[in-house]
């Protein structure tokens, strides 16, 4: 969540081990005057952590989800402040809401636990202010099973008052619980989106109005967003996506710009990718991309800081960080794979976080690591017995005649012949392109048929520990062979690879006999286009992600 204050909008995530979220909260709405689609940040890099989690013994040793921040500048010292929840150990659903303040919505002090109620378990935070009155709207963690929103007033930041149940459950698409309260006052009257979940759906986002922000009325239009669920018995109108959660609201004219996420499949589980959603009545919502935000990792969403350009997450275990947005790509549409690395908070998840958002699978022990990368990111280890990622489907990285550039950062641990990447199944007719190291060459070997092979390769060392810069391109009918920039061979060749249904592997070719990397392998991208056309310097950071002004 966020707020906005002097005009400036600073935007936050929640949810960190179930998605990082983000709502933008402005109390009341100030006058915008930007395009919503200033709104729609893709293209990110990961920054400093200004928030670290607590020790064994804090209730925050993990920070698990971000409130929001609030403006106020009635309290010298603390003029900005920012809850959240966190737990010790692993989560079991007891968490607690906690605070950090700060005199210039940069540099942050821990402010501790919020006592509320008898202690009460909570998360979900959101705070307010009016007049001289604090409002904290939670999920309660108290009442099991988690069913509804519950709200604490304060007059001083310290004593709350539990002013009890807010928004409980009811019957049909909210019947067995409401989270995720977004809150914010419109002239004299509060507004209310909130998560609303049933046996069967994974969630749609109700609309509630207030003249006092502690009793509520439901919209008769709920849900207001809805995914693709069956439960609904038709489409809704965030196709891509399952369940819908609200994450951040600002209006800008006429127009309210929500941040929700939404979940999808990937990686053989339910993934929360965020999405953009514009409205010019609260009540009906049109997918403004039509498609999952592209994000630095899985779970997270990010909002635009119109002046400082900066964002916030959070991270299991790695505590509240700042984000940067990038220069976006121009070639972003033609990005048919792109597997960073490790999503953050989860070393055994990889996401392609691509344009077309494929699936990606692991095998045997792949690991992911922090640090010690090529480009300060985080790099996928694979032990050389067994270790490999796939993505699909992929049919993009069929690559036909098209013009395309294959590429990928690496680190041999071993001697002798690994696979980088490849398009290659179980046999010749299933086998379409491979780029692989044989320990003396460094080589691209495609297929034109089952029976016709092609290759493009040149006599190159990679020495064991040392980071590498490969990639492979096809211009029209040239194509070049890359290590650090630097053209190793040229081949000309106008006849198209052979397409097949294959996934595209990272790491492993299993025909005819297994061959495995070992070592770690980072910043893997397909495109189809031809990026370089010639020497070039190799990336030191992560490639954009999202379009150029996105």
């Amino acid at each position: 969540m966020a707020a906005c204050y002097s005009g400036r909008c600073v935007g936050l995530l929640r949810h960190a081990s179930e998605a990082c979220v983000m709502l933008l909260q402005v109390m009341p709405f100030p006058a915008q005057t930007v395009a919503p689609e200033v709104y729609s940040p893709r293209s990110l890099a990961l920054g400093a952590t200004i928030v670290a989690p607590g020790s064994s013994s804090d209730f925050d040793q993990t920070i698990r989800e971000i409130g929001n921040i609030l403006h106020d500048p009635a309290d010298t010292g603390k003029e900005y402040k920012l809850v959240y929840s966190g737990h010790q150990g692993a989560y079991s659903g007891v968490t607690y809401v906690g605070y950090v303040y700060s005199s210039d919505g940069v540099n942050w002090t821990k402010g501790g636990k919020l006592t509320l109620g008898a202690n009460r378990a909570s998360e979900d935070p959101y705070l307010v202010k009016v007049g001289s009155t604090y409002y904290l709207y939670v999920e309660d963690k108290s009442d099991v099973p988690f069913r509804d929103i519950r709200c604490y007033t304060s007059t001083d930041f310290v004593t709350w008052a539990d002013q009890g149940e807010v928004l409980g459950p009811t019957t049909g698409w909210e019947a067995q619980d409401v989270s995720s309260p977004t809150v914010f006052r419109e002239g004299a009257t509060w507004y209310m989106l909130y998560e609303g979940r049933a046996s069967g759906q994974e969630g749609a986002i109700g609309l509630a109005t207030s003249s006092d922000g502690l009793t509520w009325t439901r919209s008769a239009s709920n849900p207001v967003v809805r995914g693709q669920n069956a439960s609904f018995g038709f489409a809704g109108a965030i196709s891509w996506s399952n369940g819908i959660v609200p994450d951040d609201i600002i209006k800008t004219g006429s127009t309210y710009v929500l941040h929700f996420h939404g979940r999808g499949f990937n990686s053989g589980v339910w993934d929360f990718r965020a999405g953009v959603a514009t409205s010019s009545d609260l009540i009906d919502w049109t997918d403004a991309i039509g498609a999952p935000l592209a994000s630095i990792s899985r779970d997270c969403t990010t909002m635009l800081h119109p002046q400082a350009g900066t964002f916030i997450y959070v991270f299991p275990g790695e505590g509240i960080r700042m984000a940067l947005p990038g220069a976006g790509d121009p070639d972003w549409s033609s990005v048919v794979v792109y597997v960073p690395g490790y999503a953050f908070g989860d070393e055994d998840r990889f996401n392609d976080i691509g344009f077309n958002w494929n699936e990606v699978t692991s095998f045997g022990n792949t690991k992911g690591v922090v640090g010690g990368s090529a480009t300060a990111s985080s790099s996928i280890l694979l032990d050389g017995s067994g270790d490999y990622l796939t993505v699909s489907p992929a049919p993009e990285a069929n690559l036909g005649s098209s013009d395309f550039t294959i590429e990928a950062w690496v680190k041999r641990a071993a001697t002798g012949q690994m696979m980088i990447v490849t398009k290659a199944g179980s046999s010749l007719s299933a086998e379409a392109w491979y780029l692989d190291h044989t320990g003396t060459d460094l080589r691209f070997v495609y297929r034109i048929n089952s029976t016709t092979v092609a290759v493009l390769s040149s006599s190159t060392a990679m020495t064991v520990g040392t980071w590498y810069h490969v990639a492979v391109e096809r211009s029209g009918n040239t194509f070049r062979l890359y290590k650090n920039g630097i053209v190793l061979n040229t081949v000309t060749d106008s006849r198209p690879i052979q397409s097949v249904s294959t996934a595209v592997g990272i790491g492993a070719r299993i025909h005819p006999t297994p061959l495995y990397f070992n070592g770690r392998i980072e910043g893997v991208r397909i495109s189809k286009v031809a990026r370089y056309g010639g020497a070039f310097t190799p990336p030191t950071a992560p490639f954009p992600v999202g379009p150029v002004g996105a």
